[in-house]
This record gives C-alpha cells, structure tokens and sequence, in this order.
C-alpha cells in the first residue's frame, strides 16, 4: 500500500526501500521503488536511515521524506500535504503518532537533522530542529496518526474502509484478529474498540 502510494505522488521524485533482506529489496524492486541494501553490522533503525538518506543524498536528493510501511490510510494528499509544508530550504515537517511517534518526516535538506526514530520521537525530532533554529511544521493528520503496532490497530484499520490491501489481509481473520484483542484487553469485546 505505501510503496503504490508514493508511486502515485507526482511531487516524489523516487521511492527507495531500505533493508537488510533479500525478498523485501526484490519485491521493492517489482513495484518499482530503488532498493537499498542495510550494511550487514547491527545498527539499529536510525543509523539505518542515516545510510539510506546518504546514498540518497549522493545521487541529487534535495528533500528526504521518511515513511514507514506501517500506515496504510495515509493518503496521497496527506504526501502532498507534508511535501507541500516542507517546500522550503531549510525545513523540517513531522506527522505524529498516537502514541507520541512520528510517522512521516520530511527534511529538506536531507540530513539537516539527525534522525531520533524510538519512542516519542516526534518530541525528539522537535527538539533537533527548535536546537538549530530551523522552520518547522508539526501536521497533525489523522490518517498518519495510525501506525500498525497492536492488533487493536487492526481493528481501527478494518474499521476504516479505505480498500487497502493492508485492510484485506486482516479481515480475512476475523476470529484471529478478535481472540488476539481480547486476551490483549481483557474486559473488552472482540472488536478492539477504545
């Protein structure tokens, strides 16, 4: 769903997908996004992003918008959105999860903040830019609030009818997907709502 996505966006230039594993690079590769090998030693998702975003920035990139693949609502106005408030040189946009995350960060430069990903990052990429003085744009959307952490999130996914393929999969295991919230939730019914 994200990889079609950005695909769709005129305003993204390239979608690339970094990883360490073999079959995630190919299937990238297939839907057209350029595939960055991680390096082999343990680095943990920041520095991860910082080889990513170096590679990218070697081959002309002048803006970088980091998103996970776990966030299947976002819309392709929520990307024109965030490229649209980061269209200045220097700019950094966040879009916040609901847990105090952040699940889309556009940079423009690339780099021009370190990357802070882990919990309450969305705070922690706050603090980067206010720390330099750069112009910075928190978009709260709701459709990006939503990132695919808990089978309750599931629930919010199957709740929304979006056509994704990432609604799809889950509604073919209702039962699954009812017995994993309840015995997560004890005291709530099957349908994983707050």
């Amino acid at each position: 769903d994200v990889l079609g996505l950005l695909a769709s966006v005129p305003s993204i230039a390239t979608t690339a997908v970094v990883s360490p594993d073999a079959e995630v690079l190919a299937f990238a590769r297939r839907l057209g996004a350029q595939a960055i090998r991680e390096p082999s030693q343990p680095r943990g998702l920041n520095a991860t992003l910082t080889f990513a975003s170096n590679v990218l920035c070697g081959q002309g990139a002048s803006g970088l918008l980091v998103l996970p693949v776990d966030v299947p609502l976002a819309s392709a106005a929520d990307i024109e959105a965030i490229v649209g408030a980061g269209h200045d040189n220097p700019s950094v946009v966040i879009c916040p999860s609901r847990s105090g995350g952040t699940n889309a960060l556009a940079l423009r430069p690339p780099g021009i903040i370190p990357f802070r990903f882990g919990q309450h990052s969305s705070a922690a990429h706050q603090r980067e830019a206010r720390a330099r003085g750069l112009p910075l744009t928190v978009l709260p959307l709701p459709s990006l609030a939503l990132d695919i952490d808990r089978p309750q999130d599931l629930a919010t996914i199957l709740a929304e009818p979006n056509g994704s393929r990432s609604q799809q999969v889950p509604a073919s295991y209702p039962l699954a997907l009812g017995q994993a919230q309840h015995e997560r939730t004890p005291g709530r019914g099957s349908t994983g709502s707050p």
